[in-house]
């Protein structure tokens, strides 16, 4: 009995938790935080990158192209951002400090015979799954 009402006080914790939201970026897909700037870096599905403040302040916002990102990491030490292409299997690197494509590298999908990226199934508007 003693652990039922404690599964119950943990879920009902759980549905009143609000989320805290800083700053509304449409389909934002990927986030990092930068140390050296204090700021953390956002990219959507429309191309774009993000500066902001821990706070939600917009510092800067770059249209970097017709890129649909999924993900961002940064290397402080070389001042560079490494962000995932979803679809083209592409890492674009970009400089930090003036968000300009330095290099687009392909990753291949296997190495060795392994699977590493997995093709992602997309909505198909005939309500199934290609």
């Amino acid at each position: 009995m003693k652990l039922f009402l404690g599964l119950i006080l943990i879920l009902s914790i759980n549905m009143f938790a609000k989320e805290k939201v800083i700053a509304k970026i449409d389909e934002a897909s990927g986030i990092a935080y930068s140390q050296k700037s204090n700021s953390l870096y956002v990219v959507n599905d429309e191309g774009t990158i993000y500066e902001i403040t821990t706070k939600g302040k917009i510092l800067r916002k770059e249209k970097i192209g017709k890129y649909d990102f999924e993900g961002i990491a940064i290397d402080e030490q070389n001042d560079l951002l490494l962000v995932a292409v979803e679809g083209d299997d592409n890492i674009l690197i970009l400089d930090k400090e003036n968000l300009k494509i330095k290099k687009e590298i392909s990753i291949k999908r296997k190495y060795k015979g392994i699977n590493l990226l997995k093709k992602i199934r997309r909505w198909n508007r005939r309500s199934c799954f290609i």
